[in-house]
């Protein structure tokens, strides 16, 4: 449990304003999709608007981009605390993001603190079928 308590949780760009933040996650979201979808032979992914699209939809792609994208997240809980660890260290590692963004994103904490919360049980069940099997 040490080295997840002890380890260097990184965020980035946290100056970024958070009309931008919103813009950028939608973006990075529908690039994603976009690529995905043609990738997949699927038909075209229609984008999501940070203008117009749903509130709940715009909130779960921008606290997610925050997370996936401007911090060391990934690969952090990828390899300490799903490769190598326990349920108790994936939980405790995740609160450590999670309170790290609040720190820095604090416009955001609220709903950080309401994503934190729901059911990481599946998520660890999602990152567990992205860790090569050794």
């Amino acid at each position: 449990m040490d080295r997840v308590r002890n380890f260097d949780v990184k965020v980035r760009n946290t100056e970024l304003p958070r009309d931008f933040l919103v813009r950028a996650a939608v973006d990075n979201y529908n690039e994603r999709k976009t690529t995905l979808r043609q990738r997949q032979g699927k038909t075209p992914h229609i984008p999501v608007d940070a203008v117009t699209g749903d509130p709940a939809t715009i909130t779960r792609l921008t606290l997610n981009y925050l997370r996936h994208n401007l911090t060391n997240y990934d690969w952090a809980i990828k390899k300490l605390a799903v490769a190598e660890g326990t349920p108790e260290e994936y939980l405790t590692l995740r609160g450590r993001f999670f309170d790290a963004l609040r720190h820095h994103f604090p416009d955001f904490a609220e709903l950080l603190t309401e994503q934190e919360h729901r059911d990481s049980a599946h998520d660890v069940e999602l990152y567990r079928k992205t860790v090569p099997k050794v």
